[in-house]
């Protein structure tokens, strides 16, 4: 089957989340005796307007041009210059399915005519769905011309690849997609019975740091690792890591040295480390019945490891899922290697301590513990959801 993928952002040019699980995919249909195109910017040095790599064919469909204002927001005349570009896919080589990326909804106008003129199938591929009022706090006067942009899109699609039964309920609720055309695709590889796990768990980069502060995620302006730069400053000999790769990379690098904490700061690709997300049972992708105490959880967790072989793992739970960071790395301190924690706690959970702990420890906290029971078990469903699916 002959299959094009439009987007206007791909690895190996670019290493988000989504460029990955995209090439990897890519990769694998490939693999599977389909002919793989790929529809995207001129992002290679080359002057051909077609490339090949690891049995994918890049085609260029628009001039490379910058994704991000200096501002950090995605760029509308990029958006403009790669939803004309599609138009090319009038002269392009010939396709049983074409697959739209979500971003930047331009492309899917001109997606959209070809499909109809050439009576092939139109899919989307969707991550994330954004309401009228977060368009507003995005574009301003422009968010409710993004909000149509994007119902557009989904409509327009035969059928939409959701990452998420969240996003595919989204869809539904909050852009009228018929249900009947939404398909969960949730991301996720599968591990071949034969690779075997670093013993660091540090991916490849390997060994053990000692470091006190990790951040990790897209440098952008609006995320303000710059304010983590100039804490670490303000404390001495306290070291810090930042994984990851943005247009703010050099500048962050360029202020750290100014900062004089060059050597207690260290700047990592994505690539460098390995991550698994993990699904509890009843939470996102997985089967069985979501467990009602945190070292229930914890147990499911220990069993994940230990069926990949995972030793040494650093451990980063958001929300309830850093309660089960945290338990995991008192039941079995052999298996963690650092424990990162984010937002620890259920939504409503103010206040919370643990019944189970010592009078010594009741004590070191300032006094008797109490946890207040759940208003209605959905409420741990939705927090475990969110945590323990990444």
């Amino acid at each position: 089957m002959r299959l094009s993928f439009l987007s206007d952002a791909v690895y190996p040019f670019h290493h988000g989340g989504k460029e990955t699980l995209q090439y990897e995919r890519s990769i694998r249909l490939g693999r599977r005796g389909h002919a793989v195109r790929v529809l995207t910017m001129h992002w290679w040095p080359e002057r051909d307007r077609s490339i090949a790599r690891d049995g994918i064919v890049f085609q260029s469909v628009a001039p490379r041009t910058a994704l991000y204002t200096a501002k950090g927001g995605r760029s509308i005349w990029e958006s403009v210059v790669f939803g004309l570009g599609s138009l090319r896919l009038l002269w392009s080589p010939d396709f049983d399915v074409l697959d739209v990326d979500q971003f930047p909804f331009t492309p899917f106008f001109a997606a959209r005519l070809v499909c109809w003129l050439r009576g092939r199938p139109m899919t989307a591929t969707w991550y994330e769905v954004w309401d009228r009022d977060y368009w507003r706090t995005y574009m301003g006067r422009l968010g409710p011309l993004g909000f149509f942009l994007q119902r557009f899109a989904a409509r327009s699609a035969d059928l939409v690849f959701a990452d998420s039964r969240l996003t595919a309920r989204r869809l539904t609720e909050w852009l009228g997609v018929d249900p009947s055309r939404i398909l969960v695709l949730s991301p996720g590889v599968t591990i071949p019975s034969d690779v075997s796990p670093s013993p660091s768990g540090g991916g490849q980069g390997g060994g053990s740091k000692n470091l006190d502060c990790i951040f990790i995620g897209r440098l952008l302006p609006h995320k303000h690792v710059d304010i983590m730069l100039r804490a670490l400053a303000m404390l001495p000999g306290v070291t810090g890591l930042i994984v990851g790769s943005g247009p703010e990379k050099a500048r962050l690098i360029a202020l750290a040295g100014e900062l004089r904490i060059s050597d207690r700061v260290s700047f990592e690709a994505p690539a460098d480390h390995d991550a698994v997300l993990f699904d509890n049972a009843e939470v996102g992708s997985s089967w069985g019945e979501m467990p009602g105490t945190v070292s229930e959880m914890t147990r499911h967790a220990v069993a994940f490891c230990g069926a990949l072989g995972l030793k040494g793992v650093n451990a980063v739970g958001f929300s309830l899922g850093g309660m089960i960071a945290q338990q995991l790395a008192l039941d079995h301190p052999d298996r963690v290697n650092r424990v990162v924690l984010l937002g620890t706690g259920p939504r409503g959970g103010e206040g919370m301590t643990f019944t189970e702990l010592s009078a010594e420890e009741q004590a070191f906290l300032g006094g008797p513990a109490e946890r207040p029971q759940p208003r209605h078990r959905g409420d741990v469903v939705r927090a475990a959801g969110v945590v323990e699916s990444g």
